[in-house]
């Protein structure tokens, strides 16, 4: 019966330091933005299976990560993604812009084409993010594009 009793005082004690010091309790983000979006092709309509996606991270301190992810699961070959993403602060004026692109080619056998992108930042004072997801064809006359979406824009 000791032994049982010594057992559970040793797995509560060890439960509550985890809880106590580990940092996942402690650490809280002081801004998190996720935008996903479908591609839209200028003539053609909405793309299948042709993905963008945005994560932004800022703790307290304005120290952050911005992740930008791409996906062609589609038969267009070797289109740039692209991602303009806006930091606003409250009074609704741009802090930092981001152009975050890559080239990918159609899917195979294997599945779509994924491209990952990430960036570390410092940034103070921002209170909301809009980014416009869209695609440009390899040969980009000026910045003619043949597929974007409407912005999307969150508050926090």
């Amino acid at each position: 019966m000791n032994s049982d009793r010594l057992h559970i005082i040793r797995l509560l004690l060890f439960s509550a330091m985890l809880t106590i010091f580990n940092s996942a309790y402690s650490d809280s983000d002081a801004f998190d933005f996720q935008a996903n979006a479908k591609m839209l092709h200028k003539h053609h309509g909405p793309v299948d299976k042709a993905y963008g996606m945005v994560n932004v991270i800022i703790d307290d301190q304005g120290k952050g990560r911005l992740d930008v992810m791409f996906s062609n699961g589609s038969h267009i070959n070797w289109v740039k993604f692209n991602a303009e993403v806006k930091f606003i602060d409250a009074g609704g004026r741009v802090v930092r812009e981001e152009h975050v692109y890559r080239w990918l080619e159609s899917a195979n056998a294997e599945g779509a084409a994924e491209r990952k992108v990430t960036k570390s930042m410092t940034l103070n004072r921002v209170r909301s993010v809009k980014v416009d997801f869209y695609l440009t064809d390899i040969i980009e006359s000026g910045y003619d594009e043949i597929a974007k979406i409407g912005s999307e824009q969150t508050y926090f």
